[in-house]
């Protein structure tokens, strides 16, 4: 995995998805759709990844000049991110938390802080109280405070998964499915692309 473009541009993230837990790394197609729609430069805005697993999302938004806090539920992938910060020297420009989201987003709300992007690829398989994670997680940015108008909500899923076309005051304004992934962007209804 390689950072496509900005400061960072040509550094090989060197993750590797058997030393931890076998997690799932973003294909390269659904990084660069994701990205497409972002635009090259990011300056200054908020961007927050949710499961970060090897940092590659996240790093590629800072990168491109995002201000970005990365969150990584698991320990080890965590301390993995942790240490390529240091080693990059950019342990102190880019936030690392440890929670899982449901814990995390309401101690973001007493920040009173919003996210102009919000990117969530969960496990596939995971579920919250029954609900596919990512519907659970939708539901609880519809309401937030962590979510302006012009904010970007990305969703990485399994393409299998039939995303909602509204979730409360969101709407799916795109999806793109490259093989056995989809990537779903919602944004607030009175914002939503035609």
């Amino acid at each position: 995995m390689r950072i496509i473009t900005g400061k960072l541009k040509g550094r090989t993230i060197p993750f590797d998805v058997r030393k931890h837990a076998n997690a799932r790394v973003t294909p390269a197609r659904i990084k660069e759709a994701a990205f497409t729609i972002l635009g090259v430069r990011l300056d200054h805005l908020h961007f927050l990844d949710l499961f970060s697993g090897s940092g590659q999302i996240g790093l590629e938004a800072y990168s491109r000049g995002a201000r970005v806090l990365l969150n990584e539920p698991d320990r080890n992938r965590h301390g993995f991110i942790s240490k390529m910060l240091k080693d990059w020297g950019a342990e102190k420009q880019v936030r690392l938390t440890n929670h899982h989201a449901e814990r995390l987003l309401p101690l973001l709300e007493s920040e009173q802080r919003p996210f102009d992007v919000i990117y969530v690829d969960p496990p596939y398989r995971l579920r919250l109280n029954g609900v596919p994670y990512p519907f659970a997680i939708l539901s609880r940015l519809s309401g937030s405070v962590l979510v302006p108008p012009s904010a970007h909500i990305l969703v990485q899923h399994a393409a299998g998964l039939d995303m909602p076309v509204t979730v409360q005051h969101l709407s799916l304004s795109a999806r793109k499915t490259y093989g056995g992934t989809s990537l779903s962007i919602y944004r607030k209804e009175e914002e939503r692309d035609e």
